[in-house]
């Protein structure tokens, strides 16, 4: 009874009921789930790929959210260029060291991804109860997709009812993180 009174306010929740935003709880499923399925939760990961830290940040990412600057080698994920010390974040090191900013970088890249998704030429948020290729569609599972596949391989998963699964270079389609993540 628990579950089912839990997953009809967390639809109720997503679907724009009084507060859009999920619960500091969901939140945190959410957070864990990711860590756990992107380093299984070491923070002082760095894949093949040069992305970091429990979440799998790369660099296009840590420049969006303010920790890292960037730089000028076409090679993604080099981390050559500078940081801004962002939550006392110095280096590639002191980011992997970090659990706390990585965290708050986490937090605010769910934020930035949800309101690239709920954008007027996205409106992805209309898209949440609906199935698609079987799949419930929800925020967490929306939110999930993108920080695999970055918010247009949602869009072209969704909009194309499934027909078009993108996947990362490691080969994982959208839509196992959608389905993975549909709720807590």
């Amino acid at each position: 009874m628990r579950y089912l009174v839990r997953t009809v306010v967390i639809v109720f929740t997503l679907m724009g009921g009084p507060s859009a935003a999920a619960t500091s709880e969901d939140l945190a499923w959410l957070m864990r789930g990711l860590a756990l399925r992107e380093s299984s939760g070491d923070y002082r990961a760095v894949n093949t790929l040069g992305f970091l830290g429990a979440y799998q940040f790369g660099e296009p990412a840590l420049v969006d959210l303010g920790f890292y600057a960037g730089d000028t080698t076409p090679d993604v994920n080099d981390w050559t260029g500078t940081w801004t010390g962002k939550d006392g974040v110095q280096s590639r090191e002191d980011f992997l060291a970090n659990v706390a900013a990585q965290d708050h970088a986490m937090r605010e890249w769910l934020d930035l991804l949800w309101r690239y998704a709920v954008h007027p030429e996205m409106r992805l948020d209309l898209l949440v109860g609906r199935n698609v290729k079987g799949i419930f569609v929800t925020k967490p599972g929306i939110l999930a997709g993108a920080h695999l596949v970055g918010i247009l391989g949602v869009v072209a998963f969704l909009r194309s009812d499934g027909a078009e699964d993108p996947t990362d270079p490691f080969g994982v389609p959208v839509s196992e993180y959608i389905r993975s993540f549909q709720g807590s």
